[in-house]
Protein backbone atom coordinates (compact mmCIF):
# COMPACT_ATOMS: atom_id res chain seq x y z
CA UNK A 1 0.00 0.00 0.00
CA UNK A 2 1.00 3.43 -0.39
CA UNK A 3 -0.35 7.31 -0.17
CA UNK A 4 -3.89 7.29 0.54
CA UNK A 5 -4.42 3.44 1.17
CA UNK A 6 -1.76 4.00 4.05
CA UNK A 7 -3.71 7.01 5.46
CA UNK A 8 -7.21 5.55 4.99
CA UNK A 9 -5.72 2.60 7.11
CA UNK A 10 -4.58 4.27 9.70
CA UNK A 11 -6.47 3.91 13.33
CA UNK A 12 -8.57 6.88 14.07
CA UNK A 13 -8.43 8.63 17.27
CA UNK A 14 -12.43 10.64 18.63
CA UNK A 15 -10.63 13.86 17.63
CA UNK A 16 -10.41 12.55 13.84
CA UNK A 17 -13.23 13.61 11.45
CA UNK A 18 -12.56 12.23 8.08
CA UNK A 19 -15.06 13.63 5.58
CA UNK A 20 -16.29 12.30 2.34
CA UNK A 21 -16.65 14.29 -1.59
CA UNK A 22 -18.47 11.94 -3.43
CA UNK A 23 -18.82 12.79 -6.73
CA UNK A 24 -21.08 11.82 -9.91
CA UNK A 25 -20.03 13.48 -13.12
CA UNK A 26 -19.35 17.30 -12.10
CA UNK A 27 -21.68 17.50 -9.05
CA UNK A 28 -20.63 17.30 -5.71
CA UNK A 29 -23.11 15.28 -2.72
CA UNK A 30 -23.86 17.78 0.01
CA UNK A 31 -26.17 18.12 2.61
CA UNK A 32 -28.17 21.00 4.71
CA UNK A 33 -27.56 20.50 8.73
CA UNK A 34 -29.52 22.03 10.66
CA UNK A 35 -28.58 22.22 14.09
CA UNK A 36 -30.82 23.48 17.10
CA UNK A 37 -29.71 25.13 19.92
CA UNK A 38 -30.32 22.09 22.25
CA UNK A 39 -27.27 20.61 20.66
CA UNK A 40 -25.41 23.71 19.62
CA UNK A 41 -27.23 26.74 18.59
CA UNK A 42 -29.45 27.95 15.94
CA UNK A 43 -27.94 27.60 12.39
CA UNK A 44 -28.03 25.54 8.99
CA UNK A 45 -24.64 24.49 7.46
CA UNK A 46 -23.38 22.58 4.28
CA UNK A 47 -21.63 19.68 4.74
CA UNK A 48 -19.91 16.72 3.33
CA UNK A 49 -20.56 13.50 4.64
CA UNK A 50 -18.66 12.33 7.52
CA UNK A 51 -17.96 12.09 11.45
CA UNK A 52 -15.73 11.62 14.40
CA UNK A 53 -14.07 8.26 14.27
CA UNK A 54 -15.29 5.43 16.64
CA UNK A 55 -12.50 3.25 19.32
CA UNK A 56 -10.74 0.54 16.93
CA UNK A 57 -11.79 2.34 13.59
CA UNK A 58 -9.82 2.76 10.51
CA UNK A 59 -10.20 6.36 8.94
CA UNK A 60 -11.93 4.21 5.47
CA UNK A 61 -14.25 2.66 8.35
CA UNK A 62 -15.22 6.29 9.90
CA UNK A 63 -15.98 7.08 6.49
CA UNK A 64 -18.04 3.93 4.81
CA UNK A 65 -19.71 3.77 8.07
CA UNK A 66 -20.86 7.71 7.83
CA UNK A 67 -21.47 7.60 4.51
CA UNK A 68 -24.24 5.05 5.10
CA UNK A 69 -25.46 6.69 8.11
CA UNK A 70 -25.54 10.30 5.95
CA UNK A 71 -26.40 9.71 2.58
CA UNK A 72 -27.51 5.52 2.89
CA UNK A 73 -30.73 6.49 4.96
CA UNK A 74 -33.55 3.74 4.14
CA UNK A 75 -30.96 1.47 2.17
CA UNK A 76 -29.60 -0.86 4.63
CA UNK A 77 -26.20 0.70 5.16
CA UNK A 78 -25.58 -0.16 1.41
CA UNK A 79 -23.16 2.72 -0.57
CA UNK A 80 -24.80 1.54 -3.69
CA UNK A 81 -21.15 1.74 -5.70
CA UNK A 82 -20.90 5.34 -4.74
CA UNK A 83 -17.60 6.58 -4.75
CA UNK A 84 -15.63 8.43 -2.37
CA UNK A 85 -13.08 11.19 -4.00
CA UNK A 86 -9.63 12.17 -2.64
CA UNK A 87 -8.19 15.13 -2.21
CA UNK A 88 -5.54 14.41 -4.72
CA UNK A 89 -7.77 12.52 -6.93
CA UNK A 90 -8.23 13.51 -9.93
CA UNK A 91 -11.66 13.91 -11.34
CA UNK A 92 -11.80 9.89 -11.98
CA UNK A 93 -12.41 9.59 -8.00
CA UNK A 94 -11.16 5.99 -6.30
CA UNK A 95 -13.76 3.39 -6.11
CA UNK A 96 -14.42 2.27 -2.25
CA UNK A 97 -17.98 0.95 -3.09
Amino acid sequence: MSGMDDILQKIGSRTDAPVAFIFKGDKLLIGLRNYTPDKWKKISVWTAPGGRCDEGETLETTLRREVAEEVCQGQEGQTRGKHLAHPDADRNSRDHG
